[in-house]
C-alpha cells in the first residue's frame, strides 16, 4: 500500500493545481477570440454623427464643442483645425461598413482665404462604440 500512496499524492497534485492554472488560462483565451457585437458599427449613429460633424464645422463651431454634446463625438480634421471654412458636403455612395466602422467617403467644399473654393473626396472613418468617433482614414 505505500507503493501507491506516492502516485495517489502525485495524482491529486496535478488535479489540484489544474483549477489554479486552468480557469485563470481559460479566462485569458476567452478575450482572445473575436469581438462579436461588442464593438458592431450601428451605422444609423454613424451617419447622425457625421451630419453633425460636418453641420457644426460648417456653422463655425469648433470639435470641442462636438464632443461636449450629447451624445458626444470625437471628431478630428486637419482642415478644420487649420481654420478652413466648409461651404458644403456630401457623402458619397461608396461609404461602407466593415462592422466596427463606416467608411465614409465625403466630397467637401472648402472655402479658402482668397474666397475661392476647392472640392475634395476624402475617407473618414466613424466608429459608434464605445465612443463615436470620427477621424480621417
Amino acid at each position: 500500500m505505500t507503493g501507491l500512496r506516492p502516485a495517489v499524492l502525485d495524482i491529486w497534485s496535478r488535479v489540484s493545481i489544474l483549477p489554479l492554472v486552468g480557469l485563470p488560462l481559460m479566462g485569458l483565451l476567452a478575450g482572445c477570440g473575436p469581438r462579436g457585437d461588442r464593438h458592431a458599427l450601428d451605422r444609423d449613429v454613424a451617419v447622425r454623427s457625421l451630419t453633425r460633424f460636418f453641420d457644426e464645422w460648417k456653422a463655425g463651431g469648433t470639435a470641442a464643442s462636438l464632443q461636449a454634446g450629447d451624445p458626444a463625438v470625437v471628431g478630428k480634421d486637419p482642415d478644420w483645425d487649420a481654420g478652413r471654412k466648409l461651404d458644403s458636403w456630401t457623402l458619397v455612395d461608396s461609404s461602407f461598413s466593415d462592422g466596427v466602422n463606416l467608411h465614409a467617403v465625403v466630397r467637401l467644399k472648402l472655402a479658402s482665404g482668397a474666397g475661392d473654393s476647392r472640392e475634395r473626396e476624402i475617407t473618414y472613418l466613424v466608429g459608434t462604440s464605445p465612443v463615436i468617433t470620427i477621424f480621417r482614414d
